[in-house]
């Protein structure tokens, strides 16, 4: 929806030649918690890879972003976003860079008074 925001990280279908310059993580676009991902760092080497029953799946490439890791842990923030309105968030970390079903995660809600 939004190709070119400076917020989002560049995806695509296909492996583009960009991509791999940058960095990239496979993952399937139906997939749940973590299964099948491959991190590849921009000399093309595998940094983390998971396994999972998601590997028949279709594949979209996303531009790479390495996380900074604090005592040990990789922390992400996921968004939920209910038509143009931030819903809540949760911050999710793992000692790995793929966080998946057992990675320890705060839930947060946000509530908008009119």
């Amino acid at each position: 929806m939004f190709p070119d925001h400076p917020n989002l990280l560049r995806s695509e279908w296909e492996l583009s030649e960009p991509l791999r310059k940058s960095g990239f993580v496979a993952k399937p676009i139906v997939g749940r918690c973590g299964q099948n991902v491959t991190v590849v760092n921009p000399s093309g080497s595998t940094l983390e890879e998971s396994t999972g029953e998601f590997n028949k799946r279709l594949t979209i490439y996303q531009e790479l972003y390495s996380l900074p890791c604090y005592n040990g842990y990789y922390p992400i923030i996921g968004a939920w976003i209910i038509g143009e309105t931030m819903t809540g968030f949760g911050v999710r970390e793992d000692k790995s860079r793929i966080t998946g079903v057992d990675s320890p995660c705060s839930a947060c809600r946000i509530i908008c008074e009119a």
